[in-house]
């Protein structure tokens, strides 16, 4: 796996970008905080949003769908933006999305199948 830190300048664009990309495929969102270490928060979501907001210092992923309704995890303060992809060049690459901020690290993981199924 390549880890590539997006810079700051670049955040709002490569999450909108992200988001057009990728919006209503299953998404898997990991929380991990300094408390409670690294745990599933959502498994196979549709993904809604990846938003940056400057102003209030603040990146929100938002999954979910009609009817169970929608989920938002948010990491304040953000630090850092990286994405993570797969060095091989196949149908089914893997693609994760790191958020760091405030003493917590957001990954969001798209779930693609499996290119063996």
């Amino acid at each position: 796996m390549l880890m590539r830190d997006i810079p700051r300048t670049e955040w709002q664009a490569f999450l909108d970008g992200f988001t057009r990309q990728h919006r209503h495929e299953p998404v898997t969102v990991a929380k991990s905080d300094m408390r409670d270490g690294l745990r599933v928060a959502e498994r196979a979501a549709p993904l809604m949003a990846v938003t940056h907001d400057r102003a209030a210092h603040r990146i929100s992923v938002t999954v979910g769908d009609q009817p169970s309704g929608e989920v938002t995890h948010t990491v304040l303060d953000p630090e850092s933006v990286a994405v993570e992809e797969s060095g091989e060049v196949n149908e089914n690459p893997e693609l994760a999305v790191h958020l760091t901020g405030g003493g917590q690290h957001l990954i969001v993981r798209l779930e693609r199948p499996s290119a063996h199924a």
